[in-house]
């Protein structure tokens, strides 16, 4: 449920992101093949999906598509779904997020629900993102954070 309020959200409200699901749904925190494919969105975003894959800090895109992807490609139900079947499961935001990564990562939602408009999420690239895709000037920021203002 994306208007919830604090960080772990802000992603997600940042862009205006509407859930397919309602809030007594989205606070259960888990759902069946079954009912999701009641709701059959057109995008899955697993919530810290990003943090959740790989032996360190880093993502992993394979490490990713084995633990959430292929098992719903794999299931009977899970692979009737819209966004198994378009190829539109992304890792959700790290929750934990300061200023700096919710930049990181409201770029890379961006990408992932509005390619035609941010460019297309490069699982396999992420976090670095061809320079004409960049919603923020990385060099600026760095200068900030050195205190160059």
């Amino acid at each position: 449920y994306t208007r919830d309020e604090g960080y772990e959200m802000k992603p997600y409200r940042d862009l205006e992101v509407k859930s397919a699901f309602s809030e007594e749904l989205a606070e259960s925190g888990a759902i069946g093949y079954e009912r999701l494919l009641e709701v059959d969105p057109e995008i899955i975003v697993v919530h810290w999906g990003i943090g959740t894959t790989g032996d360190t800090d880093s993502f992993s895109a394979s490490a990713f598509r084995e633990q959430y992807v292929t098992p719903m490609e794999e299931d009977e139900v899970g692979s009737e779904l819209t966004a198994v079947i378009e190829g539109r499961v992304y890792p959700g935001a790290y929750g934990e997020q300061g200023p700096i990564v919710n930049l990181l990562q409201t770029e890379m939602k961006a990408q992932q629900l509005y390619p035609e408009e941010f460019g297309q999420f490069d699982p396999e690239a992420f976090p670095e993102v061809p320079e004409e895709n960049r919603l923020f000037d990385r060099d600026r920021v760095n200068d900030i954070i050195a205190g160059d203002l």
